[in-house]
């Protein structure tokens, strides 16, 4: 009963949470597309024949990440916002009970929606925030003049500069 209530919930009340839910979905999607679109480049940037491409994706990618990001710590932000509207629209004077029951519930569904996305995202962004980064910092290397996408064998990308510069 709790959650058909729930999740009933999340489109009487609390759509607006859904509707950022989806726009940070299609954020996520966009931002892996691009990051793979990126890794399938890293050989043929090592030619140097795509430096405006990896160009283009660097800031499309980082663009989207950031959005992305941001809207995982909204989450929390968007469920406190539905607690307060839903709790200041109690009237206690009116003496209904049913009334102010389903505004307190709606107050803690939103709470409860905004921490459920906000843990999903945040645990896909855990998962994917690695692979994204080094196709951030691969793309701006390629597109500032450095001559190949360092190695994944433990290196990083400092080392292996020091390494390339004979230091």
């Amino acid at each position: 009963m709790f959650g058909t209530n729930l999740l009933q919930s999340i489109v009487r009340s609390d759509l607006y949470i859904l509707i950022a839910a989806i726009l940070t979905a299609l954020l996520f999607i966009l931002c892996l597309w691009l990051a793979r679109k990126n890794t399938g480049r890293t050989v043929k940037w090592r030619i140097r024949d795509n430096v405006d491409f990896s160009l283009d994706i660097n800031k499309e990618l980082t663009v989207f990440y950031s959005l992305f990001t941001t809207m995982i710590s909204l989450f929390p932000l968007l469920g406190m916002f539905g607690t307060v509207t839903a709790l200041l629209g109690l009237d206690l004077s009116a003496g209904d009970l049913d009334g102010v029951k389903g505004n307190f519930f709606d107050a803690l569904t939103s709470t409860a929606w905004g921490i459920i996305f906000s843990v999903v995202y945040k645990v896909l962004h855990a998962l994917f925030a690695d692979f994204i980064e080094d196709q951030i910092r691969d793309s701006r290397q390629v597109s500032s003049g450095g001559d190949s996408v360092p190695e994944r064998s433990g290196e990083s990308a400092d080392e292996d500069a020091s390494t390339r510069d004979g230091k």
